[in-house]
């Protein structure tokens, strides 16, 4: 069975803690959305722009990058993602096509 959590709340709440803890302990593989923006601002000067004006990147780009670096592991933990109820829309039938 293949399984998917979302660890979603305001920064400093622990996410990052607790996703460390179900990655080292129950062997999840992390989704940190902020990590995959920014490598990939490093090649997309437009990502780039985005991130340093602070605003968030659109949601059919922040799916694009999902599902190239997406891998189907039986377990996967999203850190930072979805962000938005379009995100969330959008990356369910994604993953239900997955298991």
């Amino acid at each position: 069975m293949k399984t998917a959590i979302i660890l979603y709340g305001p920064p400093g709440s622990g996410k990052g803690t607790q996703g460390e803890l179900l990655q080292k302990e129950e062997g999840y593989t992390p989704y940190v959305m902020g990590n995959l923006l920014r490598k990939e601002a490093e090649k997309n000067e437009k990502i780039k722009q985005i991130l340093s004006s602070g605003n968030l990147v659109d949601d059919a780009l922040v799916i694009k990058i999902l599902k190239q670096n997406f891998h189907s592991e039986p377990k996967v933990l999203f850190d930072g993602f979805p962000r938005t109820l379009s995100q969330a829309k959008l990356i369910y039938p994604f993953l239900s096509e997955r298991g």
